[in-house]
């Protein structure tokens, strides 16, 4: 019986024919949009998972400030220009020639599956397109081989004509990229990164039951690996899923200060209580580091999100002493 979050690999073999086909054609997209995207910045959403980054790529668009990758769009990761101009036709009003796309819900909401959105328009995390372009390993290596195997030169030149396109700031969930900030950031490009924080348990004990969603069972990995899973691997669940927290949350940490004006710290409840503060202050980063005017920056989202935590009062010892554990073996991180 197929699950619901198994691959379509039909899908995924179409995609990769279909990619492969709009290669020679992106180039030269690339070749004409790149000099004008280098105006703006792209946002980095950095940090863990479950913190509410998927909230957060929904608050953004809805602001209008900035571009991020639909639904739609992740299907062309290998060649996201030809995919951002075929978005532009279904999603800007002035193209719609007598309502031909009236069915087309250009309208972004705040629900969510495990990170999934739906709706053609709606964020995703486009993970294939940073895979795809960096050739990223399961498990991350150090920042030289990271360097060696990477093509960064291509993967800036790509994003720089995806703003040029829309000709406004990107906005990406760049998990991939939380162990290798430090040589990332040297790489060229111009980026602005987000840091979404949470409660550490409050985000282990999302990931241990998101084990259970996705996989129907706690002892399968869910979400991104630290450099240490080799440390954590042979633990019991509740130990690896805190042990996942605290390592990506310390390896950021680590690197914060290095990225200077252009790291940004919010906690998870700052965005539910205040979205419209916590969007000037973005702003006020991006702006920095644009070239280019920013259209549509005044905030019109909600005035607030519900902000919750519902800590499993049969889990949570559990949780408090396997970070004491990680936290008497490596560290406090605040």
């Amino acid at each position: 019986m197929k699950k619901r979050f198994d691959k379509n690999k039909s899908l995924d073999q179409f995609l990769i024919e279909m990619n492969q086909a709009l290669w020679p054609s992106e180039q030269a997209l690339e070749e004409q949009y790149a000099r004008r995207g280098q105006a703006f910045p792209t946002v980095l959403k950095i940090g863990l998972p479950r913190v509410g980054g998927t909230l957060l790529t929904q608050w953004a668009a809805s602001s209008g400030a900035f571009y991020l990758p639909s639904n739609f769009l992740s299907r062309f990761y290998g060649a996201p220009c030809t995919g951002a101009l075929i978005t532009e036709l279904l999603r800007n009003p002035s193209y719609d020639y007598r309502d031909e796309f009236s069915d087309v819900n250009r309208q972004t909401g705040f629900s969510s599956d495990i990170g999934k959105t739906s709706g053609l328009l709606a964020p995703h995390e486009f993970w294939y397109f940073w895979r795809h372009r960096l050739h990223l390993p399961d498990v991350p290596v150090e920042n030289s081989e990271f360097l060696e195997k990477s093509d960064l030169a291509q993967f800036h030149r790509s994003l720089d004509a995806l703003k040029g396109i829309v000709a406004r700031p990107l906005f990406l969930k760049g998990h991939l990229v939380n162990f290798y900030l430090d040589a990332f950031s040297r790489s060229g490009g111009n980026f602005v990164y987000f840091h979404l924080k949470r409660d550490l348990l409050d985000v282990a004990q999302s990931l241990y039951f998101a084990r259970l969603k996705w996989h129907g069972s706690d002892s399968i990995w869910f979400s991104h690996k630290p450099r240490e899973f080799q440390e954590i691997k042979h633990l019991d669940p509740v130990h690896q899923v805190v042990g996942q927290v605290y390592f990506i949350e310390r390896t950021i940490l680590e690197v914060a200060e290095t990225l200077g004006d252009r790291y940004l710290a919010f906690d998870y409840e700052q965005l539910c209580k205040k979205p419209a503060k916590v969007h000037g202050e973005l702003l006020n980063a991006v702006s920095a580091f644009s070239q280019s005017g920013l259209e549509g920056t005044g905030y019109s989202g909600p005035e607030s999100f519900t902000f919750s935590s519902h800590p499993d009062p049969e889990l949570r010892p559990y949780m408090e002493s396997a970070l004491a554990y990680f936290q008497h073996k490596y560290g406090f991180l605040y």
